[in-house]
């Protein structure tokens, strides 16, 4: 009996200290992320590469952000300069440079007065698209001598058939080329994606390291 009450009380004690560390932790800023990785996906070559981290201030004190700093040049981050207060929320705008084609993971290190997190490290990622092939649009001048064949009547089945055999061939070859251009296109998307899960590990390893 004597040795179940015991038990309680260091239960209770326990709890007790946990819930004040915990109370203990939240006195100051205190910077929280909605999420701090954002997958792209697959985004067009040159297309919007701008996503907004969106974060709150749930502790006792204002929070300021010293610094935001992206892990290349390719990876450009905007915060707010001002404080945010308890209970507001901001967001820090990145913006990754989507005229390099290939895998994307890359990092920001954020540094502020937070007492929870100093320096948070959030991330994005995802592949960027080649661009199309010049020439792939179809041709479309080739109906010009078919028009003209309409204004002599005489004359129309013969040019006719002189112009669809051309026609077959660019469709030919047109979807050969595009064949050609989707199974490069895969080959590259599959080499991007081992290559950023390759780099998404090694800054996941090294945070991790840092963290420790």
């Amino acid at each position: 009996m004597k040795k179940s009450i015991l038990s309680l009380l260091v239960l209770a004690f326990a709890a007790m200290t946990s819930t004040a560390m915990a109370q203990e932790v939240r006195q100051g800023a205190v910077i929280e992320f909605e999420k701090d990785v954002h997958d792209y996906g697959e985004i067009a070559h040159k297309g919007n590469g701008t996503y907004s981290f969106v974060f709150s201030n749930t502790g006792s004190e204002p929070l300021m952000i010293s610094n935001a700093k992206g892990s290349c040049g390719c990876t450009v981050p905007s915060w707010p300069k001002e404080p945010i207060a308890p209970g507001a929320s901001a967001k820090i705008d990145v913006t990754y440079d989507t005229k390099r084609v290939g895998g994307i993971s890359k990092s920001v290190t954020i540094t502020s007065n937070a007492v929870n997190t100093p320096v948070k490290v959030i991330r994005i990622k995802g592949t960027v698209l080649a661009p199309a092939p010049e020439g792939e649009v179809a041709p479309v001048a080739e109906a010009g001598p078919v028009a003209d064949a309409v204004e002599e009547v005489p004359p129309v089945r013969e040019e006719a058939e002189e112009v669809a055999p051309l026609t077959k061939k660019q469709i030919k070859a047109k979807a050969k080329a595009e064949k050609k251009r989707l199974k490069k296109e895969a080959k590259a998307k599959k080499k991007a994606a081992k290559l950023a899960l390759k780099k998404e590990k090694a800054a996941m390893k090294a945070e991790a390291k840092a963290a420790a």
